[in-house]
C-alpha cells in the first residue's frame, strides 16, 4: 500500500517524487497557505545523516536540502555542542560575575 502523501504527489506531478522533492513541494504549499490566509504555521523537518559532521551544519544538513530552507521566514537549527564549541566558550563560562 502506498502512503497517502507520496500517492497524492505522484497524482499531482504525474510521477513518483523522491522524499526530498516531496518535502520541498510540501514546504512550498504551506508557504502559499500562510500567505493566502495571513496565518502563522509552524512546522519542522528532519536532518539528513551528514548533519552530524561539523562541516555540514548549514542549510545543506536539512532533509530536502537548501531548497527547503529558502521557503521559510524564520528557521532554527539546533546541534549538540562539541568539545571544540566548549573550548571556544571557555572565556565566557569561566568569567566570575560576582
Amino acid at each position: 500500500m502506498t502512503p497517502k502523501l507520496p500517492r497524492i504527489m505522484a497524482n499531482a506531478f504525474g510521477s513518483n517524487l523522491r522524499e526530498d522533492q516531496v518535502l520541498v513541494q510540501f514546504s512550498a504549499a504551506l508557504k502559499i497557505l500562510t500567505n493566502k490566509y495571513e496565518i502563522y504555521i509552524t512546522s519542522s523537518t528532519q536532518l539528513n545523516r551528514s548533519a552530524k559532521d561539523n562541516e555540514n551544519q548549514g542549510t545543506t544538513a536539512l532533509r530536502g536540502g537548501s531548497a527547503t530552507a529558502f521557503k521559510v521566514d524564520y528557521g532554527l537549527m539546533i546541534f549538540r555542542a562539541t568539545s571544540k564549541d566548549y573550548d571556544n566558550l571557555k572565556h565566557i563560562t569561566s568569567f566570575k560575575w560576582m
